[in-house]
């Protein structure tokens, strides 16, 4: 008989752990609308010779540089899309900067991660951020890599600068993380503690209720 009142309250609980965060956390939202990144004032669209030599995509709308004569160091931005999308919380990110150094190793660089983060807009829709120091032939910048969520994937948008210019750099590129518009929402992954709470809920909700039955009909 204690199997039998047992087993509903099991049933219950699982579907409480299942369905009670999906009901009750933020869901994804689509931007309904093309992705559009303004450069900080200073940048200028490259021309195709930058283009190759930046060893970037071909489009030349999508790559942006500073015109400093005789710097050693162009600071540029490039724009790319991907059609994976992730969630944008620690973990992804976290995964994402821990590969970075053997990319720029394969190019004859050096990377050391500075910071990644979650940054949420004033709209609600949340990027990513992974920053780090790039070292190559004596020189050294920073590449600040920002993941902006959109309806088809993410949006990449990748600004290296001189090392010693980012103090200068940063706000203005801050700035135009928040004008970009196109961007999707993507809500953040419900904590593992969450699941268990509506489980537990469930379950201890389905054994009272039994057992308020189960009076009732000896009663």
């Amino acid at each position: 008989m204690e199997k039998v009142r047992l087993t509903p309250v099991l049933v219950v609980a699982a579907a409480a752990a299942l369905v009670g965060p999906l009901a009750t956390t933020p869901r994804d939202k689509p931007a309904n609308a093309l992705f559009v990144f303004t450069p900080p004032p200073g940048f200028v669209p490259a021309n195709e010779d930058v283009v190759k030599a930046l060893g970037t995509v071909p489009d030349l709308g999508k790559v942006w540089i500073v015109v400093t004569p005789g710097s050693p160091v162009t600071p540029n931005i490039t724009l790319t899309f991907s059609k994976q999308s992730p969630q944008l919380d620690e973990e992804d990110l976290r995964a994402l900067a821990a590969g970075m150094p053997a990319v720029f190793t394969a190019q004859g660089s050096t990377w050391t991660e500075v910071r990644h983060e979650t940054r949420r807009r004033p709209d609600g829709t949340r990027v990513g951020i992974i920053d780090g120091e790039l070292t190559q032939s004596g020189s050294k910048k920073r590449v600040l890599q920002i993941v902006f969520p959109i309806d088809t994937g993410a949006a990449l948008v990748t600004a290296s600068v001189p090392a010693q210019e980012m103090t200068d750099w940063e706000p203005k590129l801050d700035a135009s993380i928040l004008s970009a518009t196109g961007v999707a929402t993507r809500a953040p992954k419900a904590p593992a503690w969450l699941y268990a709470a509506w489980g537990v809920a469930g379950g201890v909700l389905a054994f009272l209720t039994l057992a308020l039955f189960a009076r009732k009909k000896k009663a």
